[in-house]
């Protein structure tokens, strides 16, 4: 039988509850990654992140672009792209 995270490390549970309790998911978050729960901790960034009302915006942005081990114009070029595409900026 498999762990589950929460087996594993009980304070993620702490974490998620607070979360959905109206807290931040960032703690989760970086508990999540630091744990070797990557995908979990980007998972439940991007779902925090749908609330319009997300207050930590900035730091879930960051902690997905660090799980995605992208570079730091990555962001950045992606939405420019998304601004203003073209099939040539596709292409290169």
């Amino acid at each position: 039988m498999e762990m589950s995270v929460s087996d594993e490390y009980p304070e993620v549970t702490f974490l998620l509850r607070h979360w959905s309790n109206g807290g931040s998911a960032l703690p989760a978050v970086k508990k999540l990654a630091a744990c070797g729960y990557s995908d979990d901790a980007a998972a439940v960034a991007r779902l925090a992140l749908r609330a319009p009302d997300c207050a930590d915006r900035e730091g879930l942005e960051a902690a997905i672009a660090q799980v995605a081990n992208v570079s730091d114009g990555w962001v950045i070029a992606i939405e420019d792209f998304a601004n203003h595409p073209s099939e040539e900026r596709w292409m290169s």
